[in-house]
């Protein structure tokens, strides 16, 4: 849902850019704060999760905003946001991780900025419900793409003649449904031999 981008107006856009740029030696500090915080809530070191939630921070693709790429920026966010639902983290724990983010930051933005800070701070606000936005696009295309690989797999089991036909049309349209170029069924046989049947 790249077209977020365009919600934010240009004013908005100058604001998040500097604030980019001025966050982006200070990104370290930054995530220091937010990975406490996250240890806080079970996530510490190399989670899937933890890589997943800190990829659509502000700070971690600051050279994209700061190069006012915001299009690549939610390009970024809603690829990351499909493998967060792929991950089964669900929204509740993304937006605690992200006001999380935020807590860490505005300290930093009230320093930098001083008195312009509540201008940076509301700018952010706009990015965020963008954010948002986009993630709720991206939960939304995982959950689709699932419910019509689940709607596919009854289809085959009630067209399918014989075991063998069940299994080579699960697997045409899972790789269907996934956009896979290949895959395979194997099944665990006695002794932990696998035998390839599709």
């Amino acid at each position: 849902m790249v077209e977020d981008a365009v919600v934010l107006s240009d004013q908005v856009q100058g604001y998040v850019r500097r604030l980019a740029q001025e966050i982006q030696g200070r990104q370290k500090a930054i995530e220091a704060g937010w990975r406490k915080s996250r240890a806080r809530a079970g996530m510490k070191g190399e989670d899937p999760r933890l890589r997943a939630l800190g990829a659509i921070n502000p700070g971690s693709a600051a050279g994209m905003l700061a190069a006012g790429r915001l299009s690549d920026f939610f390009e970024h966010v809603e690829y990351h946001g499909r493998r967060l639902a792929k991950l089964e983290v669900g929204p509740a724990e993304v937006i605690a991780s992200l006001r999380e983010y935020e807590e860490a930051l505005v300290p930093v933005l009230e320093k930098l900025f001083a008195e312009e800070a509540s201008n940076y701070i509301w700018s952010l606000e706009h990015l965020y419900f963008c954010i948002m936005l986009t993630l709720n696009a991206a939960y939304f295309q995982v959950r689709d793409q699932e419910a019509q690989a689940f709607y596919d797999v009854f289809q085959d089991e009630l067209e399918s003649g014989g075991v063998d036909e069940l299994l080579n049309r699960v697997l045409e349209s899972l790789m269907r449904t996934f956009h896979a170029q290949g895959g395979g069924v194997l099944l665990l046989r006695e002794g932990g031999r696998l035998e390839l049947k599709a």
